[in-house]
């Protein structure tokens, strides 16, 4: 009797969601342009920021990003532009809205039950000595929002090397919170904090969302891993046994202590 198990792939990522103007390139400006404290482009730079802080895009120079002159792209970043944060409370903030880009439609991302989520955005630091001034990296927030509840957040003061932008990331499994939040909308924030005066470049923000199995699931798997690994043993006990008789050999089941023939072996 043959028996087949019919065993789920897993997937190598998640499904990208609609990040809009994900690396801010809306609202094109010339090299080492700033746009400050004007919300647009889907970015809300102003209702969770705090009073007297600068926030907003700009087109880096070579003297921000080595590679960044002119429609050079930092490296580590995707395409010309970033966005930035400077002093504390800073914050750029948006709620997901899907491929449209308009609010409070059927397509709006919203968190959904057995899923894993990750919020990936790469994190810049300019080069000391900088045409905007030479201020430190700060301590950067990155948040990931259901409705007003905080679902996932990571808050560290180590940046990447001057001149250069890196990914960082954070993630949440659906399943560990309370199942009220499901269906609420997903928001994303990035928020400057702990240092006074310091800045934060961000760019290339990413969230992927990825079906989690249920543990049934889980368990089905496993069985079929354990039944085609039992039946891949029986076919290699079946295999030495034709070998053995191919040899002129008599396979015995004898007790141990007794005595075996010329021409026999213990099975």
């Amino acid at each position: 009797m043959i028996i087949a198990a019919v065993l789920p792939l897993a997937p190598t990522h998640g499904a990208p969601v609609v990040v809009s103007n994900h690396s801010f390139e809306f609202g094109q400006l010339p090299d080492g342009g700033v746009q400050n404290n004007t919300n647009g482009f889907v970015w809300d730079y102003n209702s969770q920021s705090t009073a007297g802080t600068l926030r907003g895009f700009y087109n880096p120079t070579a003297g921000h990003y080595a590679s960044a002159g002119g429609a050079g792209t930092p490296s580590g970043a995707d395409e010309d532009q970033v966005g930035f944060l400077f002093k504390t409370g800073a914050t750029a903030f948006q709620t997901l809205s899907g491929a449209d880009a308009i609010l409070g439609n059927a397509d709006d991302p919203v968190l959904t039950a057995g899923t894993q989520y990750t919020l990936t955005l790469a994190v810049g630091n300019r080069l000391a000595g900088n045409p905007s001034g030479n201020f430190p990296f700060g301590t950067l927030a990155i948040t990931l929002l259901a409705g007003s509840t905080v679902i996932a957040e990571d808050a560290t003061s180590t940046g990447p090397a001057p001149g250069q932008f890196v990914d960082r990331s954070i993630s949440v499994d659906s399943s560990t919170l309370s199942s009220a939040l499901y269906g609420q909308p997903l928001s994303l924030r990035f928020r400057q904090m702990a240092v006074a005066d310091s800045v934060a470049d961000i760019d290339n923000v990413r969230l992927y969302a990825t079906a989690v199995p249920e543990p049934s699931s889980v368990m089905l798997w496993s069985a079929g891993a354990l039944v085609l690994g039992m039946c891949r043993r029986r076919r290699m006990g079946q295999t030495a046994y034709q070998a053995l008789q191919q040899t002129n050999f008599i396979v015995t089941n004898c007790a141990p202590g007794s005595t075996l023939r010329a021409n026999e072996v213990r099975c």
